[in-house]
């Protein structure tokens, strides 16, 4: 069950997990960032690291989280606990190696492939939109079409009614015996 929030870089997957174990502080060496990499909290890698002194650049303990972009994703990694929102600073420590070449190939061609799938959808979409507004818009003349044809019938069945008063008056005056 995974349920994304599109006002932060957090994603989470799962149920909570009673398991969690701590990171020693030989971690790796912290990586800064242009940007924190899309997370995921996992229900075997989540919450606050308690087993490392070190801290974010706010100086608060740090949060376990799982890459989720990239030549990345799946590997852990220990970030400021803020969200992007709540000025999120860029500390990132890695806790997993990276992948090797293979794996990241394979991460790359996947995350094109869904970068494409994306764009598709995009442009499905999109043309969806246009084809609502054309239909709108066909309605919409049609609609007009009709209602200028029915005024135009209407103006036609008012002149016939009164040609009709007229004929039947003169056909009464005729008919009627003169005094």
């Amino acid at each position: 069950m995974a349920s994304a929030n599109s006002a932060s870089k957090k994603r989470s997957i799962g149920a909570p997990s009673q398991q969690q174990g701590s990171v020693s502080c030989a971690l790796g060496k912290e990586v800064s960032l242009d940007a924190v990499p899309l997370y995921l909290e996992e229900t075997e890698w989540h919450g606050e690291e308690k087993g490392t002194r070190l801290r974010c650049k706010h100086g608060l303990c740090l949060a376990r989280r799982v890459a989720w972009e990239g030549e990345d994703t799946g590997r852990r990694f220990l970030g400021c606990p803020l969200e992007e929102d709540e000025d999120q600073c860029k500390f990132v420590q890695w806790v997993d190696p990276e992948w090797d070449s293979r794996v990241k190939k394979t991460l790359a061609g996947m995350w094109d492939m869904v970068d494409r799938g994306v764009k598709r959808e995009a442009i499905i979409q999109a043309d969806m939109f246009k084809a609502f507004a054309l239909k709108d818009r066909l309605e919409k003349e049609k609609n007009d079409e009709l209602a200028h044809k029915n005024a135009l019938l209407d103006m036609r069945e008012a002149q016939l009614k009164e040609l009709l008063y007229k004929s039947a008056s003169e056909a009464n005056e005729l008919c009627s015996p003169s005094s």
